[in-house]
This record gives structure tokens, sequence and C-alpha cells, in this order.
């Protein structure tokens, strides 16, 4: 199984389609100081880092929505009018109340700790009451909580708004802050900025975002042929370079391949991977199926302050889809199934 499905992968990776890069940065591109944030050794690595945040968040853009790495898509138009809903709702769902959104779907604190450091490696977060200790909720974050995101993947910059981030490209001065859920505002102090376009928050209309929504790109393609090809013969160059191609994309270095040198270690890593490059694109829930992982992971959530959000259960039987209503109506036989399943 593992092998055949490496082998269609690299079908797909042999038909012409490519990861999206901006090769040349734009003053919009650079408005943002992440100097802030980003150490950079040198000129060099600051353009690498640009380069690669234009590009990994760019990707989604309506002007770039056609690129070599988009395979299937659901496509949307401007909306145009308040009662013809073509357009997609990301505006609404991802952003927050100052930018016109609901905040109804956000990161979670464990995707924000799963983003490596800007080496590619682990990032180790503190514990849930240090980090409320030093959010200080109601006054003003230390130190200490600013450096979680200091120097991490380029990805989470160009994925998530965590308090105290900038984007001057959306609006000049903008800065994210979170003072608690309710009102539109993020239940669990994080929004995502991936995914829907700047110029779609210009709209007053809740669903005129015309860009269009990403079902298969290139890079799953990459990262289901590394997946597979690893549990098929574990490492080798091939799926290396496959992984090292969505990093070098957003700016990130190569694999460590002493760290990450057996089928178990290099494991861990796609699933991680995974889990960051394609965040919000509706893969997780079906990664963690699959995986065997979901009652590990599928756990209450809580925000920066350490409150709890969201009470998460998993059960054995989600597993397994159940029979909609409307087929067990037609066929009684399958009401026993049904059963069987846990349903």
């Amino acid at each position: 199984m593992w092998a055949d499905a490496a082998a269609t992968a690299q079908l797909v990776m042999g038909a012409g389609y490519k990861l999206f890069r901006k090769a040349t940065l734009d003053a919009g591109d650079v408005r943002d100081d992440y100097s802030t944030w980003i150490t950079f050794s040198d000129q060099s690595a600051k353009d690498k880092f640009y380069k690669g945040l234009a590009s990994y968040q760019q990707q989604f853009w309506i002007a770039n929505e056609s690129n070599d790495e988009v395979i299937l898509a659901s496509q949307n138009i401007t909306e145009g009018t308040s009662y013809a809903p073509f357009g997609n709702g990301l505006r609404l769902l991802f952003s927050n109340g100052v930018m016109g959104g609901w905040s109804s779907i956000t990161p979670t604190q464990e995707l924000v700790n799963a983003y490596w450091d800007k080496n590619g490696n682990a990032f180790t977060p503190p514990t849930a009451a240090v980090r409320a200790a030093n959010f200080n909720k109601g006054g003003t974050p230390n130190a200490a909580y600013l450096d979680e995101f200091k120097n991490r993947d380029t990805r989470l910059y160009a994925s998530i708004l965590f308090p105290r981030a900038t984007w001057d490209q959306y609006k000049a001065g903008f800065i994210f802050n979170w003072a608690g859920g309710g009102s539109s505002n993020s239940m669990t102090g994080y929004n995502f900025r991936k995914l829907f376009d700047i110029k779609s928050l210009e709209s007053s209309l809740e669903f005129d975002a015309a860009e269009d929504f990403p079902i298969i790109r290139y890079a799953e393609v990459l990262l289901s042929y590394a997946e597979a090809k690893n549990e098929a013969t574990g490492p080798d160059a091939s799926i290396y370079t496959a992984l090292n191609d969505i990093r070098d994309r957003c700016g990130m270095p190569a694999i460590n391949t002493s760290a990450y040198n057996t089928k178990e270690k290099l494991r861990e890593l796609i699933h991680n991977e995974r889990r960051i490059e394609l965040a919000g694109e509706g893969q997780r829930y079906y990664d963690i199926r699959r995986w065997k992982i979901a009652p590990s992971v599928m756990k209450t959530t809580y925000d920066i302050s350490n409150a709890a959000v969201q009470e998460r259960v998993w059960q054995d039987k989600f597993n397994l889809m159940p029979y909609p209503q409307t087929a067990l109506d037609r066929n009684s036989n399958l009401k026993a199934v049904q059963q069987s399943k846990g349903y």
C-alpha cells in the first residue's frame, strides 16, 4: 500500500507542478519590520526570510490563484451583493472583530507550539502556567512571553496572528492584541492570517472573498510522497529532497539528516511538517484518524491565560463515519451495521 502510494505521488511529481515562489520582492513585501522577531545573520538571510514569507503567504492570494502549485481548488468570485454568496467565507470565519470577522475558526495553542524554530528544530514551549504568568492577561505581556515568537518557522508569521504581531501590509500600524474571547474575538488568543487575501479585508460584505480555496496543492503531494516512501522503505535522499523543497520555499533550512535518520524519527518530522504546512486547510482531522493519534491529541483546549476554551473528547467510533440518515431511511439493513459501529 505504501509503495503504491509513493509511486502514485511520483507520477504527480512528474506532471509539471511546482511550488509557488515569489522571486522578486516589492515594497509591500518588506513593509513589516521582522527584525523584532527574527535575528538575521546578514542581508542574505533577511532576503531569504522575506521571500519565504511572501511565497508561502501569497500563494493563496487572488492574483496568484492559478499558480503552478494548484492541483484542485474550490473556485470563488467576488460576491458583489450581500444576497449572492459566491465568495468564500474565510475573511469572516478566520479574522477577528477588529478586521470585520467572527473568529469562528482559530488556531489552538498546540498548533502554535508545533511550528519549528528558525533552524528547523522542534520548539520547546513553556508550561501553560508559565505562559499565562508571562502573558499577564489584562496587563502587559513580559519579554519572556514575546520570546516565544522569536526566531520561529517562517510559516508561523505567515499563518498566525499572535499578540503583538504586526501586519503593516494589511494596515499601517496594525498590531494584533488580545484581551479575551467573545464579541468576535478569538477564544484561544490567536487568529489565522493564512488563506485569505488582504484585499478581501477591504470589503464590507461578509462572504466577499474571491480567492480560491485549495483542495489539493503540490506541497501536499510532496508530503504524501515523503510519508509513503518513508513508511515503505525508510529514509532516503528522495524523501529529504521532497521535504527540503517545501522548507526552502518558505525560507527554512534543510532537514538535519543526522538527527532524522530513522523511519521513526523521520515519521515524526513528516507528521509535524504536514501539520504546519497544511494548517487551516482541512487536513488535520483526517490525519489524526489515519495516524491513530486522535485519542491523545483531541483534548480540552486552553487559551493563552490557561483558561479552558473547549472540552474535547474522542470516542473510537469516530474513526468510522456513520451512514447518512437518508441511507438508513432507504435501507433498514444498514441500521444493525450502524449500531455495530457504535452509532
